[in-house]
């Protein structure tokens, strides 16, 4: 599981493809499941290239429990001068040593709060959206 946060912060595909199950399923909350390693990694490579930064600041927890971890995290996706500060519960399925459901839940009223109060509150919700449409197209 490090391995991934790692490599996401590091925008390795390579990385993040030899991490996952050929049968993943990618969920966010608010956003459609994105399902099959092919399109997981379509999805990543578009938004590698418009996120500026992500970083994990803060692991909270972290559980095992069989083949599943869980985890709180605190982190920041930054595109441009906007930045998202999250705080996320992830849960992660494993089959064969592969990353095989990667569900990651936020919420978008503490997102929109976090903002910083100079940005206007349709910019969060344009990257909403935004994000909405390139996962759609995955």
């Amino acid at each position: 599981m490090v391995d991934l946060l790692i490599a996401l912060e590091e925008m390795d595909a390579d990385a993040v493809r030899a991490l996952v199950d050929p049968d993943i399923e990618w969920r966010n909350t608010g956003l459609p499941s994105v399902r099959g390693s092919k399109r997981v990694e379509r999805a990543l490579t578009i938004v590698s290239r418009l996120i500026t930064r992500y970083e994990v600041v803060e692991v909270l927890t972290m559980t095992t429990d069989h083949n599943t971890v869980s985890s709180r995290r605190r982190e920041i996706i930054r595109i441009g001068w906007f930045a998202m500060h999250l705080d996320v519960d992830g849960h992660y399925t494993f089959a064969n040593g592969l990353l095989r459901i990667w569900d990651d839940r936020f919420s978008y009223a503490d997102c929109s709060a976090d903002c910083d109060s100079a940005q206007p509150p349709e910019v969060a919700t344009f990257c909403v959206a935004f994000c909405r449409g390139v996962l759609t197209r995955c």
